[in-house]
């Protein structure tokens, strides 16, 4: 079995944790025990995965509590039925179907975790959007208490001590109730805590909560003889978590996380998070490198141009995409992987993101580095103006744009290092110089029709799904390519819409 790295995390949402089982309500305890240590097995056999983060809330809770309503109580006591929820066709039924049988599957799941020789963690969502509109699964604070929300479809306003107080005793009370090693405070479920403008007095109020946060479980540790770790998912840009409110540097340096969590706030995959950017950041308020660290966070898809173009198509992650993911990662000096909505689950979801792909090969960097792997040009809508140049890009005819991207290590001796691009005109072709070599083009194939309107963009696996004509370019040369940020300069032979950019490094078996 591979060692395990305590940063090496994986989010499981409750729902994928309940949806575990609840397609087959006539499982017995012992068939849903196996069925949940299967699935525990899928991401920790013989991986390097460290730490399950089983995320316990959304509006309400969905492990016991005496602090917030629960899928299956009201604070004030009152039970929530199945029925209830069976009217409204919300998958918490069957969390209250589980409870209602005694059977609890965070349980489960944590003790198939540690007989895996991993950490679990618990994941607070710290302020959750979802399903505030039903009275069952929004909670009685909220729905109480007008004042304390930003406005009346969103959540919870922080600039209330009250919301404050309400948070910190959920996650004291996690903290002393459960078996975990860490909590993670997901700041991304949802970004908002304030209401317009975000000022500096705001973002100290957040900031001395963390202090508070960790006082508090500081608290809790001494008395059960531990030390907790605590992590935040924050923006994969300081610039941006600022804007939010969020001094994560700060965060640091107050010592109140111990790990940051570089992470879009849903999709796509970033694979260019800026840790060095961070480290700097960091270092320049006094915090050595080795108090803290930073993990980069994966999602369940990628794409190369704005999640609301016309013509987006998601790609789901695989292997081999998240090998390259995790390849850039550990090279740009993380500290672990992370994943988010990577959910190995049997059942359909709307936008069908049920995964299939093998975490021995990329939660380690040399297993990342091996064998093949794809790097993506994401679109990153949180780069600040004037950095790189991103898609969509209209070119000209005979008109070149030049492209950078971090494809980690070089090929090995034998290896090839191919670019991948697609095109949104069938007819259109490109050529492509990698550090000024030209590249050798191969067959271009062409995907379907993209004319439809598109209101939910779907989650395809192939590439000519992705653009109406793909391309691939190999250089004839491979040890052309860097390590680390390697110059692509694209050139239209006629007019063309670039959709989509990857690199492909194949390392010999």
């Amino acid at each position: 079995m591979a060692a395990r790295n305590i940063n090496n995390m994986i989010n499981i949402c409750a729902d994928g944790l309940i949806e575990v089982f609840s397609s087959n309500l006539t499982l017995s305890r012992d068939e849903i025990d196996q069925r949940i240590g299967a699935w525990v097995r899928t991401y920790t056999d013989d991986s390097a995965i460290g730490v399950m983060v089983l995320n316990t809330n959304y509006s309400v809770s969905y492990v016991e509590s005496d602090v917030w309503d629960t899928a299956w109580r009201r604070k004030d006591g009152t039970p929530v039925s199945f029925d209830e929820l069976d009217a409204i066709g919300h998958w918490s039924r069957y969390a209250v179907w589980a409870h209602d049988r005694g059977i609890d599957p965070f349980a489960i799941a944590m003790r198939h975790t540690r007989e895996q020789g991993a950490d679990v963690w618990f994941s607070v969502r710290m302020n959750d959007y979802h399903y505030l509109k039903y009275e069952p699964t929004s909670a009685s604070l909220w729905r109480q208490h007008p004042e304390f929300r930003i406005n009346d479809e969103a959540t919870f306003d922080y600039s209330h001590p009250e919301v404050r107080e309400y948070y910190k005793a959920y996650i004291v009370e996690l903290c002393t109730r459960y078996d975990i090693k860490g909590i993670e405070l997901d700041m991304l479920r949802g970004p908002l805590f304030f209401k317009d403008p975000i000022t500096p007095e705001k973002t100290a109020i957040l900031t001395d909560f963390l202090k508070e946060i960790r006082a508090a479980v500081d608290e809790v540790g001494r008395a059960k003889g531990t030390r907790f770790r605590i992590s935040a998912r924050t923006y994969p840009h300081p610039e941006a978590a600022l804007a939010q409110g969020w001094d994560s540097v700060q965060w640091v340096a107050d010592g109140s996380v111990d790990v940051l969590t570089l992470s879009n706030f849903f999709i796509p995959t970033s694979y260019e998070a800026p840790v060095g950017e961070w480290e700097r950041l960091i270092a320049e308020r006094g915090v050595e490198r080795n108090r803290y660290a930073i993990n980069v966070a994966s999602d369940f898809c990628v794409f190369c141009v704005p999640w609301n173009d016309p013509d987006v198509r998601y790609i789901k992650s695989n292997t081999e995409t998240l090998k390259g993911f995790a390849a850039y990662a550990f090279a740009s000096g993380a500290d672990g992987i992370y994943g988010f909505n990577l959910n190995h689950r049997d059942y359909v979801h709307h936008l069908d993101t049920g995964l299939d792909a093998d975490f021995r090969q990329f939660s380690t960097r040399d297993a990342a580095e091996a064998g093949t792997r794809s790097h993506i040009l994401t679109f990153d809508e949180l780069l600040p103006a004037g950095g790189p140049a991103h898609l969509p890009i209209d070119l000209a005819a005979a008109q070149s744009v030049t492209l950078r991207l971090d494809t980690a290590g070089k090929p090995a001796v034998g290896g090839r290092y191919a670019v991948v691009i697609g095109t949104r005109d069938a007819s259109a072709r490109v050529s492509v110089a990698v550090n000024g070599v030209a590249c050798a083009e191969g067959t271009p194939f062409s995907g379907p029709d993209h004319t439809e309107g598109l209101t939910n963009p779907p989650l395809v696996t192939e590439l000519s799904e992705v653009a109406r004509c793909v391309q691939r370019f190999e250089l004839p040369d491979a040890t052309v390519a860097l390590d680390g940020v390697n110059e692509f300069v694209v050139t239209a032979r006629e007019a063309a819409r670039l959709m989509w950019f990857s690199v492909r490094v194949e390392n010999p078996d």
